[in-house]
């Protein structure tokens, strides 16, 4: 049913994510409980780091939203991308192509 939550929310050190069919990702401040943003083609949040989420489209393309801003600051194809894990724990983005090669990316500060 369009509207329902069909997967399990993801809690960040910023935000709470959460997928929503018909809807996109969506972001909420963890201490406010304020709304932040939606990526309407967003499927997963791949990993959080440095007030930014990482999260992977349906296109597949990998967009990069600034929590504190609420909005998106850039975007990277990832049409070779079949395979990928939300990272809770750190600032690692996982992900593999269709011929099991496993890529790990970490963000760096600017």
């Amino acid at each position: 049913m369009p509207g329902l939550p069909e997967q399990p929310l993801r809690l960040g050190r910023d935000a709470v994510y959460q997928y929503v069919r018909s809807k996109g990702v969506l972001a909420v401040d963890k201490q406010t409980g304020r709304f932040l943003w939606v990526l309407p083609d967003g499927l997963e949040l791949l990993a959080e780091a440095q007030h930014k989420a990482y999260l992977i489209t349906d296109k597949p393309t990998l967009v990069v939203v600034d929590n504190l801003a609420g909005k998106k600051l850039y975007s990277v194809n990832f049409s070779n991308v079949d395979r990928y894990v939300a990272n809770t724990a750190d600032e690692k983005i996982y992900v593999a192509d269709k011929f099991g090669r496993i890529v790990c990316i970490r963000p760096v500060a600017k």
